[in-house]
């Protein structure tokens, strides 16, 4: 599903609706800046769920973890500037975002990430313009 929203308050309902964005581990090589926008990949977890964790269920041998995923990418449009204190080389873990502020003041959306209140990626945006595309159906 590939969906564009243009107001800050409809990607505030999207985060509540689908709580994507609540232990999605970032895809740090997926992360793109440029001057046209800021694309980011997320690979949310979904409830577990039996039908869920069969589509895990065949690849256990590879790995201890027992969910899926879907992966999420969103493309931010009109960034004035982006700050992004993350260094991959610092962790072996996956980095998770553990919290999501939007700021319609300051025209701001930061994601924070579980392991350091210092790592995040802060997004400032002149108007605000995102493209969501997943597919829940591709775990």
């Amino acid at each position: 599903m590939k969906t564009s929203i243009t107001e800050i308050e409809k990607f505030e309902e999207f985060l509540s609706e689908f709580n994507f964005f609540y232990d999605a581990q970032i895809d740090e090589d997926s992360i793109k800046s440029d001057a046209i926008g800021f694309e980011v990949r997320l690979l949310c977890p979904l409830k577990d769920t039996p039908e869920n964790c069969k589509v895990y269920d065949k690849f256990l041998f590879f790995t201890i973890e027992k969910h899926a995923y879907v992966e999420v990418l969103l493309t931010f449009y009109n960034i004035k500037n982006s700050e992004i204190v993350l260094n991959r080389d610092e962790h072996d873990e996956p980095i998770y975002i553990q919290t999501t502020n939007i700021d319609f003041k300051e025209k701001s959306i930061k994601f924070v990430f579980e392991h350091d209140n210092v790592k995040h990626i802060k997004l400032d945006y002149s108007k605000f313009q995102l493209d969501i595309d997943y597919d829940v159906d591709n775990k």
